[in-house]
């Protein structure tokens, strides 16, 4: 079996460890594991949704994936690609010393490059736009690469969107920010969801963790509000993410929990929990280093 006891391990996949072959944000493994998805579990059951896709680093490897698997016999727009394709100048060093350096200014629309990038697999391939604009095809999903809950609306959107045809027993969801500090609200999603997704692996190297739904989310969870969820169950939460984590991950999800209390504006609580993080992990090279800038802006 390729989940044995409803676990991926990294030899599974690591042989398609390789650089992009496109520009992209997702680390090698991350690739290697989206294309291993596609062609060796992915049944055709519901569809795959690339939530974040950018320039289209992860839809290529899915479509990859997807173009070799020799159980899907329909394989015609099985993945739903959507992004804003709106440029914002955070994104200028990602394209340094590319052929794409200093050619998009803010705003400026790069759908045309993500069909670039993607167009060897074009018939797999749905594009879509914004998550808070364009809604789901009440089709079952059978996999969820999450990497667009970069802020509180947009996580809310998603949630009631897609996670209603998330299918028990066979759909996989990806939380591709797993450790990254700047959201916060994915650990809690986590940790209130645990009951209903079993977490089957880590990817190393990487921003993602995979869950499988094991039973049919209720409503109430759907609509959940994360900005309702109080400091007890943060705190729990925090504790269970850092016990599913690879210790390379853990320094950047203290850093998440840190940064919990300094978007609730309790500077104080976040110093207290940043010094205990201090102490415990090697921060160089972590987003506790971006933390500490926060919480301390006039230290050296």
């Amino acid at each position: 079996m390729l989940l044995n006891r409803n676990k991926i391990t990294l030899k599974k996949y690591r042989y398609l460890k390789s650089r992009s072959e496109i520009l992209g944000m997702i680390s090698d493994y991350e690739r290697a594991f989206l294309q291993f998805y596609t062609l060796k579990i992915y049944s055709g059951a519901g569809e795959i949704v690339d939530l974040g896709t950018w320039l289209g680093s992860s839809t290529f490897v899915l479509a990859k994936g997807l173009s070799e698997n020799q159980k899907v016999s329909n394989k015609n727009k099985r993945i739903f690609a959507y992004d804003l394709f709106k440029w914002e100048n955070s994104l200028n060093h990602h394209v340094v010393n590319t052929e794409y350096e200093n050619i998009f200014e803010q705003g400026d629309d790069y759908k045309w490059l993500f069909f670039k990038m993607t167009k060897q697999y074009e018939p797999h391939i749905e594009t879509k736009g914004n998550v808070l604009n364009e809604g789901w095809l009440d089709k079952p999903i059978e996999f969820l690469f999450n990497d667009a809950m970069k802020n509180i609306e947009t996580t809310h959107q998603i949630l009631k969107t897609f996670y209603p045809y998330l299918m028990p027993q066979k759909s996989m969801l990806v939380y591709q920010d797993f450790d990254h500090y700047l959201t916060p609200w994915v650990h809690l999603l986590i940790f209130r969801f645990r009951k209903y997704f079993k977490h089957i692996h880590d990817i190393p190297i990487s921003g993602g963790t995979v869950f499988k739904l094991m039973k049919e989310l209720p409503i109430d969870y759907i609509h959940t509000d994360v900005t309702l969820i109080d400091e007890i169950e943060a705190e729990q939460a925090y504790k269970y993410c850092l016990k599913l984590a690879c210790d390379q991950k853990k320094p950047n999800i203290a850093a998440a929990h840190v940064m919990y209390y300094y978007y609730h504006d309790k500077l104080d609580k976040a110093q207290q929990v940043f010094s205990l993080y201090q102490s415990k992990f090697n921060m160089v090279n972590s987003d506790l280093m971006e933390v500490k800038q926060l919480l301390y802006p006039n230290n050296d």
